[in-house]
């Protein structure tokens, strides 16, 4: 078990963190509320509000915002294919991996071991939204009995969820290293 105490979190740390859960969970209920029409613009509204966290930040927020929509869109291309063709989860995984490296693209030089952020968007993505897909392709094609407000809870649920892994995973990459001072044994 990795010593937390050793990672430790500023404040401002913390307040990113809380603002990427509730950007994203706002963004991921409000398209799931909306259905189809939400499944179209859920890349651009994630990428705007994304990089609007990363604004107030550190980090590159316009590079992040374009590669989340284009990402997104490449990874919604992925993920419908393979859920018609194959199976939802490998849609999830794929549709994961392929906005994961294009958000490592535009990390590059900003992130420290960026090069693992295609795997931390597959592991946040498939345990973040992965139960939710199969759900919400149903009901896109064959319609639903589920009221939209129930969508949209399950939305903001699994934005949290997505949310509060991927960002936790922002902030601890984010982490330097402490420098060791002259005379300390570590």
């Amino acid at each position: 078990m990795p010593d937390l105490a050793r990672l430790p979190l500023s404040r401002a740390d913390i307040v990113l963190w809380i603002r990427w859960v509730i950007v994203t969970a706002a963004v991921i209920g409000l398209c799931a509320g909306l259905g189809p029409i939400g499944y179209f613009i859920g890349p651009v509204l994630l990428g705007v509000g994304q990089a609007l966290v990363l604004r107030f930040s550190q980090g590159p927020a316009l590079a992040w915002g374009l590669a989340t929509v284009i990402g997104g869109y490449f990874g919604l291309i992925a993920l419908t294919a393979s859920i018609i063709f194959i199976n939802p989860w490998v849609g999830v995984f794929i549709g994961a991996a392929i906005l994961g490296v294009a958000q490592a693209i535009a990390l590059q030089g900003t992130l420290r071991h960026g090069v693992w952020w295609p795997l931390v968007s597959i592991l946040a993505l498939m345990i973040g939204v992965g139960w939710f897909v199969p759900q919400g392709f149903n009901a896109m094609v064959y319609g639903s009995q589920r009221p939209a407000w129930v969508w949209a809870l399950m939305g903001v649920g699994c934005g949290a969820l997505g949310g509060a892994l991927k960002g936790g995973m922002w902030v601890l990459l984010q982490r330097r290293r402490p420098t060791p001072s002259l005379g300390s044994e570590d």
